[in-house]
């Protein structure tokens, strides 16, 4: 069942609200959920230290672990709706980032607004972070309109499984284990290469055409344009956050070989 669209001729100043609230109402409790669990996270860290965090130790302490719990959230959300989907794959999301096969993806958007709202100055400490979370906020907004919403999701569940290896191995490493750092590159880029496969069956559902058209109140078409947002947004996403992807990447992979060549001289070291 689509959305009904937001009239925007009407003078009331709520309406926007009733419209969000009536049409997007798991996305804005989901948000609103998302918002409390991380603020309350960040008071009870303070609490425990019973001064304020500094922005190391808000990241370190509270930041991680939270959005290492979204990854797993994610993960279970993406697999259910994999799992439970009857439409075909070449269809949108039914009811867009709100609708019930949509629910990784609005997971994604709650975890980009709340992020912004709890953990600003972390993230403008990495601006990658700020580029990474305001793309994806804005494809998880347009994405579940478009055609091959089934890929999207399996896509989605895919990279936060890859993004969840490294969060773990960042949470397994500060509790005093040793790791190598190896699996976590590995299973991190193996996700975004298994997307890129993802993307193509995406690519393939696109349509290239979009018609907009604007009319006037009797009806008749005033004037219309092409704009292939899926195809825009399927793209350039994509391909700003394999960018963006392939940074983390590299940084993983030069902090593996300072370990191992740590490792290496170690063991020298200890060599009669």
């Amino acid at each position: 069942m689509a959305a009904a669209p937001l009239d925007l001729t009407s003078w009331r100043w709520s309406a926007p609200l009733e419209w969000l609230w009536a049409e997007h109402r798991a996305t804005l409790s989901t948000t609103f959920a998302y918002l409390f669990v991380k603020c309350a996270a960040r008071l009870a860290a303070m609490a425990r230290r019973g001064r304020p965090l500094s922005r190391s130790e808000a990241s370190r302490d509270v930041w991680d672990p939270v959005c290492l719990l979204h990854n797993v959230l994610s993960v279970a959300a993406g697999c259910w709706s994999a799992y439970a989907w009857e439409a075909p794959a070449a269809e949108s999301c039914a009811g867009g980032v709100s609708g019930p096969g949509a629910a990784i993806i609005r997971l994604q958007l709650a975890h980009c607004v709340s992020d912004f709202l709890c953990f600003l100055p972390q993230m403008l400490d990495e601006m990658v972070f700020v580029f990474h979370h305001a793309v994806l906020a804005g494809v998880s907004l347009v994405l579940p309109h478009c055609p091959g919403c089934y890929w999207t999701v399996v896509a989605f569940s895919i990279a936060e499984f890859g993004s969840g290896a490294v969060g773990l191995d960042a949470e397994w490493r500060k509790a005093g284990f040793r790791s190598r750092g190896l699996k976590r590159f590995v299973v991190f880029g193996l996700s975004r290469l298994v997307n890129l496969f993802l993307l193509r069956e995406i690519w393939k559902v696109t349509p290239t055409i979009h018609i907009f058209s604007l009319s006037d109140e009797s009806g008749a078409v005033v004037a219309k344009f092409s704009l292939p947002v899926c195809m825009i947004t399927a793209v350039g996403g994509s391909g700003m956050m394999l960018a963006v992807n392939g940074v983390t990447c590299w940084r993983m992979f030069r902090s593996y070989r300072k370990q191992r060549a740590k490792r290496l001289r170690a063991k020298a070291d200890k060599a009669p």
